[in-house]
């Protein structure tokens, strides 16, 4: 019986024709070892009928082989299509990652995004404004390619903001863009935290949903968290100009990272962790320097959450020397994944 099976569950439809003939060669054994002639009409009708209950079982075993191995190649086709959109969908994001910033003296910029998966819940963005320079850095719940699409549609808004010189307003108008219908039920809210700031001459200009994670590091070497009791956008409240903005003063020489809670993982998950980042940027104040090295930890402890972070810093500008040119201060490209 279990050679039937073996050689029927092949997928050729001419494995049952192996089959049945292997059974007959069980069954004829008899005639070939010598039998009586009355015997021979009874070992006849069992051959028939035998050849006639196994061809039966090893169609039904082959169409079922067949029927698998159909099903098997078509999971595998569309394991592969999702498989190519994750991919674009990944290389799309990774191209929604802001290039260098150049003339841009007495700013200094370095940032790195880490998705735990192919496609993330997290973004950063920075670019010029008509007076200094914005940056951002979102937080959206969970991960995969709904996170990362959500995350998007949040870079965008707030970047159309760009001429609106009110952090707070930026995070209105991304906070309405994911308005929620509660008529959808709690499973539709998806919230963003959001940290969204502009440096003008010597004052920091920023608005915080939810976020949290973002301290000042002080040139010499205080550090303030800046963070605010409002809620993140996206939770379906029926929220209007929830999100205060706030200054804080940014003297050369001081340096701003705001991170995602990926990061906190890396230390033990505790707030104290913002701590630790102080540390990391009071050894070495060049935002490269303090995105590479949480960069670095990330991908030699591992991380199951996304690892972002931003840093801006506020360059002294040394007064020209008689027949010397002021350069621009370098600013650092995005960190590759």
């Amino acid at each position: 019986m279990m050679p039937l099976v073996w050689f029927a569950a092949r997928e050729p439809r001419r494995s049952v024709l192996w089959a049945v003939l292997g059974s007959m060669v069980v069954i004829l054994t008899p005639f070939i070892a010598g039998i009586s002639a009355g015997d021979r009409v009874t070992e006849l009708a069992r051959l028939l009928v035998g050849v006639l209950v196994y061809t039966a079982l090893a169609l039904v075993v082959n169409e079922l082989s067949r029927q698998y191995a159909a099903q098997l190649r078509l999971s595998e086709e569309r394991e592969a299509v999702v498989r190519t959109e994750i991919t674009r969908a990944a290389e799309v994001q990774r191209s929604l990652l802001p290039g260098a910033l150049a003339d841009t003296p007495g700013y200094a910029l370095a940032g790195t995004c880490l998705p735990s998966t192919t496609v993330g819940g997290d973004f950063f963005d920075w670019y010029r404004t008509d007076d200094g320079v914005a940056m951002t850095l979102g937080d959206v719940m969970g991960k995969g390619v709904g996170a990362g699409l959500i995350a998007a549609a949040v870079r965008a808004t707030v970047r159309s903001s760009r001429r609106d010189p009110d952090p707070g307003a930026a995070i209105v108008r991304a906070s309405e863009g994911l308005a929620t219908d509660l008529a959808d039920g709690p499973d539709s809210v998806v919230f963003t935290t959001l940290f969204h700031a502009r440096l003008r001459g010597d004052v920091l200009h920023w608005a915080d949903a939810g976020h949290g994670l973002t301290v000042v590091v002080r040139e010499d070497g205080g550090a303030e968290r800046l963070s605010t009791p409002d809620l993140p956008i996206g939770l379906g409240l029926g929220l209007h100009d929830a999100w205060e903005t706030r200054t804080t003063a940014l003297c050369p020489g001081d340096l701003v990272v705001c991170f995602s809670d990926g990061v906190l993982d890396l230390f033990g998950g505790g707030l104290d962790s913002v701590e630790h980042v102080a540390a990391l940027a009071r050894r070495d104040p060049r935002p490269s320097s303090v995105v590479d090295a949480l960069a670095d930890l990330a991908r030699e402890l591992g991380h199951d959450d996304d690892v972002t972070v931003v840093a801006l810093r506020r360059e002294p500008v040394a007064a020209p020397v008689a027949g010397d040119v002021l350069a621009p201060v370098a600013v650092a490209a995005p960190t590759a994944p």
